[in-house]
């Protein structure tokens, strides 16, 4: 609902949460509470455990950042402040941010594609789309959700030394197969690629 289309955009509108060392390209150093294991910009370990689908995302060394990821196909983004260490780990000291997507619905064929473009002053342009097709495959049983997407972000700095124009450009590409199968009323499973 926020319009968000990375976990950036997520920091600028969640309190506590913070990027104080915002890393080059698509790189996040995320804090809650302004928690962190150390005052220098060398390595020392993340305090905020990143997980997709509960997938843990982070590195070990905060100074190496954490993958900025594009929200695409998204039912809600947790920001639970902690320490959440019982059930994320070492590195969920002051919290955790988990993005947990659209399962595939066993019951539908559906599908959605979007495309937006935007032009800069004394800039680049920029070009975003994704599409999303969710195939149930065996009704009530096996279904298939995929998303793609590609993000063109046109740069709008300028190299005077050289004389490259718009060197800050910006491209991120993606997507995912879901696979959930309900095998019995008391087991199911899915699996993510």
């Amino acid at each position: 609902r926020r319009g968000a289309t990375q976990i950036e955009d997520i920091v600028r509108t969640t309190p506590g949460l913070s990027n104080p060392g915002s890393g080059g390209g698509n790189k996040v150093n995320l804090t809650i509470r302004n928690v962190a294991t150390g005052a220098d910009p060398g390595l020392k370990q993340s305090t905020v455990a990143v997980l997709f689908d509960d997938i843990p995302l982070d590195p070990g060394a905060g100074a190496l950042g954490a993958t900025n990821l594009r929200l695409v196909d998204v039912e809600r983004v947790e920001v639970l402040r902690g320490p959440q260490g019982t059930l994320f780990g070492s590195g969920s000291l002051s919290g955790a941010l988990r993005v947990v997507t659209n399962r595939p619905d066993m019951t539908r064929v559906s599908g959605s594609a979007e495309v937006t473009g935007t032009t800069t002053r004394h800039g680049d342009g920029s070009v975003w789309g994704n599409a999303v097709l969710n195939l149930p495959l065996v009704e009530d049983r096996l279904a298939m959700r995929i998303v793609g997407f590609g993000f063109q972000e046109g740069g709008w700095v300028d190299n005077v030394r050289t004389g490259t124009r718009d060197v800050n450009g910006n491209e991120t590409y993606g997507g995912r197969v879901t696979v959930a199968a309900r095998l019995t009323d008391r087991f199911s499973a899915d699996a993510t690629f």
